[in-house]
């Protein structure tokens, strides 16, 4: 399972990544600290597919908004409220 968790704090991405370590230690986790990091891996052709992402809608570098169209374009499913 391919995980990714973008957080602009280094302390966030890591809890969240020891916790889903002590559930799955096979899960492959991907960290990005920005919203345009997420973006520019997303917007590579031959990315890996995501099956989980933990994304901070807080993060100040980019708006959720612009995440969230392009997350969709992917066929990636919101599923916060």
């Amino acid at each position: 399972m391919n995980i990714a968790v973008c957080d602009d704090e280094e302390n966030i991405r890591y809890l969240i990544k020891r916790l889903i370590e002590k559930q799955d230690a096979s899960c492959r986790i991907m960290e990005f600290s920005s919203g345009e990091e997420l973006l520019r891996f997303w917007e590579q052709e031959d990315r890996e597919q995501l099956d989980i992402l933990f994304l901070d809608i807080s993060t100040a570098s980019i708006t959720k908004w612009s995440i969230s169209f392009s997350t969709q374009e992917c066929g990636f499913q919101n599923s916060a409220g």
